[in-house]
């Protein structure tokens, strides 16, 4: 063999081994995930960790490698996960893992790979790993936390290449822009109903951004719209590809409802050029009838989502429409077409009447179904719009003594700075979705108003640490309404000790306390141990229109 025929195949080899190499990069650039979520449950009476998502193409993240075990539903020892993580994240996990996370509660933790784990790659796997080290540097990853009623610690992990907010990303509310045009034939649209807390708390780039890195969004070709509770996002020719990556994000997230701090309910559709107002009042008909369903009948979520223009000819969705028009001018009406229904609270042992009773605001029959009427109460964001017009009613209706009646408030309406009880007016009954008090702010109201001899009742459905905080931080509660969630379930012992604990401390604050739907015949033990002196059955509602 000459030395000519040793160049040819020393630059065919080159030739290999860079089309190896090049079609290594195309890969790495094209068919990688840059952003996702990976879900997995801890059971750790077992010590076994089980992914719930599947893994991603390619090795995206070091989770993902063909070797490894910690596939869609495959059990992995728990010490086994932990290795991927270095010692200090360890130690948060562990951490976490030792405690107890009330329902609808999460935990937060920020954690880092173990840089020297090297286990089950190939060597194609190495070099892409070794590509994201010296390019990306994507170390640390956010994990949301929460339990479930067995016990499991059911966990989120996301991640992205890039979590730095790009220095030229500017948050701009699109639906201010009074012309707002939009010219390409095909969008793609996301929308979100935004948690009750944030219809009046600041939502920033940073928490914007963070959808982007949810959804994997291109912010170049995203407008971002914040309106009636509501936030979207409409993406301008997207990939074919992309409404089903999208899609099966939007199931995550509903199905998980602790994903992102700013919603817990999405959906998507396509939508085409958007020429006029006309165009984005459309969308948000579609969002309104797409949401508002999710977020009541969650299990339904195929029958909701993937819409197109075609529902405009639909006749329950035109229904929907007709019927939430219809509760708008209801609601503003200076008519006043509610009756007011009147729930009395009772000693608990001989069912006597006392001298606490619940007023709440109802559309008058008639004037809109009834089912329709549920069907919109849930929504937060429409209570929200009009229990401000709902308790002021009342307060000029009801002629009986304001400190004997209570009106259930939402925690967002409560702390709106233009809504101001009066001695001369109901007790707030303040509730927050899912037991999500805001402590601080709380407290400072129910100060403030106390200051002017103005009282606070607070409605729960769940006892943990921030109800402990609100209880330990404010004197001037009258009223605690322990809801139907925990009542109803006084016999078992892990609920009873946890009523227990928060029974004493009412006790030495001299707060009332008063069980919503507690089951009958209750063993005297407990009835005694936890002061149970009064109820009230809302299940059961006397109803009385007040002239």
């Amino acid at each position: 063999m000459n030395y000519f025929d040793i160049i040819i195949i020393i630059l065919v080899l080159f030739f290999i081994i860079g089309s190896a190499l090049g079609i290594t990069l195309i890969l790495y650039i094209y068919y990688r995930s840059s952003s996702g979520i990976i879900i997995f449950k801890v059971d750790k009476i077992n010590n076994r960790v089980l992914r719930i998502t599947n893994s991603y193409s390619f090795v995206s993240t070091i989770f993902d490698s063909k070797k490894s075990n910690f596939k869609e539903f495959n059990y992995l020892s728990l010490n086994d996960f932990l290795e991927y993580f270095d010692e200090k994240s360890i130690e948060k996990f562990n951490r976490v893992f030792e405690t107890f996370i009330p329902e609808n509660n999460f935990e937060t933790i920020e954690v880092n790979i173990n840089k020297k784990y090297h286990k089950n790659f190939t060597l194609v796997e190495k070099f892409i790993l070794l590509i994201d080290k010296t390019i990306t540097n994507m170390r640390s990853f956010k994990v949301v936390i929460s339990q479930n009623s067995t016990r499991d610690y059911i966990c989120s992990l996301k991640w992205a290449k890039s979590s730095k907010k790009p220095k030229n990303f500017k948050l701009i509310n699109f639906a201010r822009e009074e012309n707002f045009k939009l010219e390409s034939q095909n969008n793609l649209v996301i929308g979100m109903l935004l948690k009750p807390e944030f219809y009046f708390k600041e939502i920033t780039e940073i928490d914007i951004y963070e959808i982007f890195l949810l959804f994997n969004l291109n912010y170049k070709k995203t407008y971002y719209f914040n309106d009636e509770g509501m936030i979207y996002f409409i993406i301008k020719n997207p990939w074919k590809s992309k409404l089903n990556e999208v899609n099966a994000i939007v199931k995550k997230v509903v199905k998980n409802r602790f994903l992102n701090k700013l919603f817990n309910i999405a959906t998507c559709f396509t939508y085409y050029e958007i020429k006029t107002n006309n165009d984005l009042n459309r969308i948000k008909n579609i969002l309104k009838y797409s949401l508002y369903h999710i977020y009541n009948k969650p299990n339904e979520i195929d029958e909701y989502i993937n819409l197109n223009e075609t529902i405009f000819k639909n006749e329950y969705f035109l229904e929907f429409n007709h019927n939430l028009n219809k509760y708008h001018v209801i609601n503003n009406s200076s008519e006043g077409e509610f009756d007011i229904k009147k729930s009395m609270i009772v000693k608990y042992k001989t069912q006597e009447k006392g001298n606490l009773f619940l007023l709440e605001c109802d559309l008058k029959k008639g004037v809109l179904s009834d089912s329709w009427a549920s069907f919109f109460k849930k929504i937060p964001y429409l209570e929200y719009k009009y229990q401000t017009i709902w308790y002021n009613y009342i307060s000029e209706i009801q002629h009986e003594n304001s400190l004997n009646s209570m009106v259930k408030i939402s925690q967002e309406v409560f702390l709106d700075p233009h809504f101001t009880p009066l001695t001369n007016k109901p007790i707030c009954l303040v509730y927050a979705e899912n037991n999500s008090f805001l402590t601080e702010e709380l407290r400072e109201k129910i100060m403030h108003n106390s200051e002017n001899n103005v009282y606070t009742a607070l409605y729960i459905q769940d006892i943990d640490r921030t109800l402990i905080n609100i209880i330990n931080t404010v004197d001037k509660l009258r009223v605690l309404i322990i809801g139907q969630k925990i009542s109803q379930r006084l016999n078992d012992w892990t609920v009873f000790y946890e009523c227990f604990n928060i029974i004493k401390l009412l006790k030495s604050k001299r707060i009332r306390v008063v069980f919503e739907n507690p089951l009958n015949n209750l063993d005297d033990l407990i009835v005694e141990k936890l002061n149970l002196n009064y109820a009230f059955y809302s299940l059961e509602k006397e109803q009385k229109n007040i002239p």
